[in-house]
């Protein structure tokens, strides 16, 4: 029951639950635990659902006929923590699971590797190391041809297309995506919650290569399947309308991205209220996606959710901190420097501390914060800031990641300037 509450959104009914049944003595109580530490993922109560979690699998581990739920609540402490951008912690976890499971299995595949390597390639792949996620994946890709399992072939083909896209390798995105698509057509039906989301998938990539009068029919296909099967209020219909909005913005389509942004953030606050978490983190998207016209909008909107998201998550809370760069970033580009430049010195000082000096948005705060002191007059600190960065990159991630490209070029033009 505290599962599916927190399933269909209400966060707040499911803690509760769940709380007054994990301080009773069962044997199951390991399973409550599991389910609770899901939901205060979810609040963004970090630090208390890490420590339940591995309480759980210290339970599970020391009751007869439960340890092999062990292994299985492993991998997903694993995914929750790559979730909440923890990749170090990940690795560590997915590492020792893909481990333990290969040499279970006997010379057979474990049932539970596929989804646990492709996790850890996700993990690899934020981190940099794009040639070892990329072997990953062609890795999980194969076992699952070679089982027979279709439809987890195709969520992995997904996740392949996405984190493609994510790398800025639109071509190749495109390429994964629309031959998942067509082998999709042929296992899902269109309201399908995952055809779905393969279909916005590739449509986001579409929008991305210019491929817009195509990737535009597509999100509209797609999101009036779901309206029509699932109805307006369904949480899956919202993100994609969110998505939508996001992409009809990079696509200069302002007016029709304010219809869809009012539309979903009507539909997110009627269904689950003005402080649902879900409902925070698609502000927070559409804060971060907001054009030049919208600046001063949306500078307001990140205030009044930091003032929000102050009292109820942790600080390291992976959307909070988002919220806090891109809003270093908007005061940055209507000229209050002063005050970017105290919000972004605040916000990469956390993410050093809880993320480390090369996790990518500790990178994109520290560029953020480069691009601040440039235009505010400080053009020797904002090199030295970028040379730090890209040292830091450098140490672990692959010399073609599209960040530190990214960081190689934006120095030379800095340089350029100065001359």
């Amino acid at each position: 029951c505290g599962s599916l509450l927190r399933k269909a959104g209400e966060l707040r009914a499911s803690k509760d639950l769940l709380t007054t049944v994990v301080e009773k003595e069962s044997p199951w109580r390991g399973f409550c635990m599991s389910a609770l530490a899901e939901t205060l993922w979810d609040l963004g109560e970090i630090s208390k659902a890490r420590t339940l979690e591995e309480e759980a699998i210290g339970l599970v581990l020391d009751t007869d006929g439960l340890r092999q739920f062990a292994l299985w609540w492993k991998s997903k402490l694993g995914a929750h923590l790559l979730r909440a951008g923890l990749l170090q912690d990940a690795f560590h976890y997915l590492e020792e699971c893909v481990q333990e499971l290969e040499a279970s299995a006997c010379g057979g595949c474990h049932p539970l590797l596929p989804a646990v390597m492709g996790d850890l390639a996700v993990a690899k792949w934020e981190a940099g190391l794009m040639k070892d996620a990329r072997i990953l994946h062609q890795k999980v890709i194969s076992i699952l041809a070679k089982s027979n399992r279709s439809k987890a072939l195709l969520v992995e083909q997904n996740r392949l297309g996405t984190m493609l896209r994510d790398a800025q390798l639109f071509c190749d995105s495109e390429t994964v995506l629309r031959a998942a698509l067509e082998k999709a057509t042929r296992v899902f039906t269109p309201d399908d919650h995952f055809f779905s989301r393969l279909e916005h998938n590739l449509a986001a990539t579409l929008w991305e290569c210019g491929g817009l009068r195509e990737a535009s029919c597509l999100h509209k296909k797609n999101l009036s399947d779901i309206k029509i099967s699932r109805g307006s209020g369904d949480i899956e219909y919202l993100r994609l309308l969110g998505s939508f909005c996001t992409s009809l913005r990079k696509s200069k389509s302002f007016e029709h991205a304010k219809e869809c942004s009012r539309d979903e953030r009507r539909g997110m606050t009627e269904n689950y209220g003005r402080k649902h978490p879900w409902t925070v983190i698609s502000t927070l998207n559409h804060v971060a996606a907001m054009e030049d016209g919208e600046l001063c909008d949306g500078i307001t909107m990140s205030e009044e959710l930091a003032s929000y998201l102050e009292g109820v998550c942790d600080s390291d809370f992976l959307p909070r901190l988002v919220l806090e760069n891109n809003r270093g970033a908007h005061l940055r580009d209507v000229g209050r420097w002063e005050e970017s430049e105290t919000v972004l010195c605040k916000c990469l000082e956390k993410l050093e501390r809880s993320f480390g000096r090369s996790h990518p948005l500790t990178v994109r705060c520290r560029v953020n914060l480069s691009e601040t002191l440039r235009e505010a007059g400080s053009m020797e600190e904002a090199v030295e800031l970028e040379k730090r960065a890209m040292k830091d990159l450098k140490d672990v991630c692959d010399p073609d990641y599209f960040l530190l490209l990214a960081l190689e070029n934006n120095l030379g033009a800095h340089r350029n300037e100065t001359v």
